[in-house]
């Protein structure tokens, strides 16, 4: 435990730096005395670039992980493929669903990841469970609160008796990765489509440490009303967290939120920043 983590961002929706590129999607770059790893791979429209900008050689990867099977979270993968066509994918069997987005006009967005399970090395995590150098995925997240929920536009397709039908997804792919140091746990959040709450309770329950340290990544409170924001915004308080790192789909009302609630602990992320813990 005594090395230190890096961890780099090499893609979400904001940026500043001239020479980097932003958009809808998510991923880290974490490194370990000679091994790295993603945590998710954004859509695949920036990551090379970002990662060339930023000295990154994703030749060297040790593994890539896909925190659930949205494209702007694994829409990179088939792109890190031609560096590195044996890479070790971790993630839920269930990334490989079939899954939409509802319209607001009644449209069905595809947002699923177009590759398959064939097409890679492939390791399913369906259990809390350490990937390489400590860095530990949570496995399928209990939904222990009433108020933490999924919206019902998201849908993913099902087979029954040879029969297709779209449901509500249920989003049991969701997963975060986490890690320990010397001053308790860093949690990477995908989209925390399982909650927020959920999720950090969930690592409490099966980290060996009993205290959170940091907190980055996507919250998807974008969408959230103000009642859901506050109650996540009073519960990330009491942690007593050294940093929080909203990104992504956590939404500019969430992460102004938690910046004027919070004061310093919030830093907003955004393409190129470092963080070493």
């Amino acid at each position: 435990m005594a090395d230190s983590i890096e961890v780099k961002i090499l893609a979400d929706d904001l940026v500043h730096e001239p020479d980097l590129l932003a958009e809808h999607g998510l991923c880290f770059w974490i490194s370990k005395e000679n091994r790295q790893v993603l945590f998710d791979t954004g859509q695949g429209l920036v990551l090379e670039h970002n990662a060339e900008e930023l000295g990154i050689n994703l030749s060297r990867l040790s593994a890539a992980v896909v925190s659930h099977g949205h494209n702007d979270h694994g829409g990179g993968i088939e792109g890190l493929l031609e560096h590195q066509q044996d890479l070790a994918l971790y993630g839920h069997p269930e990334i490989f669903s079939d899954k939409y987005v509802k319209e607001d006009k009644g449209d069905l967005r595809n947002a699923g990841i177009d590759f398959s399970r064939e097409q890679i090395n492939f390791k399913p995590i369906n259990d809390h469970q350490e990937i390489c150098g400590g860095l530990q995925l949570t496995g399928p997240i209990p939904r222990k609160n009433s108020w933490e929920t999924t919206p019902d536009n998201y849908l993913k397709l099902t087979e029954e008796e040879g029969e297709e039908e779209l449901v509500k997804d249920d989003f049991i792919d969701d997963q975060a990765l986490f890690f320990p140091t010397v001053s308790g746990t860093v949690v990477l959040l995908g989209c925390a489509h399982a909650g927020v709450v959920n999720t950090l309770e969930h690592i409490r329950s099966i980290s060996s440490q009993s205290s959170l340290r940091a907190v980055l990544g996507g919250m998807h409170l974008y969408s959230a009303d103000d009642h859901i924001i506050k109650k996540t915004i009073e519960y990330l308080d009491d942690l007593d967290l050294d940093l929080i790192v909203p990104m992504h789909c956590t939404g500019f009302s969430a992460q102004a939120e938690m910046r004027r609630s919070l004061n310093t602990r919030v830093k907003i992320g955004e393409v190129g920043e470092r963080y070493v813990f």
